[in-house]
């Protein structure tokens, strides 16, 4: 399993100028790439994409399918289904880098 944050801590050597000494900490976020795919309705949300092409997004690490659609501006409410690698998905499940998510509307009809 891969942490969320990675905390850094550096210390400079005693010749490293004015900030000898001085210990230095930072969190450094673990950033992965998904593919996005968008059906139907849900198109016009990521309207540069063509037919059946996906979108590559840059995504911190342990992002959920539900942060993710909130990430692309995607309302829930029209989101009926999600399919991570082909597999039904609930909104809360982790995606893992290099995953490939599809979205889809509800289907009208009568």
């Amino acid at each position: 399993m891969i942490a969320d944050t990675i905390h850094l801590t550096f210390l400079l050597p005693e010749n490293a100028g004015n900030v000898s000494g001085t210990m230095f900490s930072g969190v450094a976020e673990v950033m992965m790439v998904v593919k996005v795919k968008v059906f139907a309705d849900l198109r016009q949300y990521i309207p540069e994409l063509g037919l059946g092409e996906s979108l590559a997004v840059q995504v911190e690490s342990g992002v959920t399918i539900r942060q993710l659609f909130e990430q692309l501006e995607i309302p829930e409410s029209e989101i009926k289904l999600a399919f991570v690698n082909g597999i039904s998905r609930e909104f809360e499940d982790i995606l893992s880098d290099g995953d490939e998510v599809s979205f889809f509307s509800p289907v009208g009809g009568g």
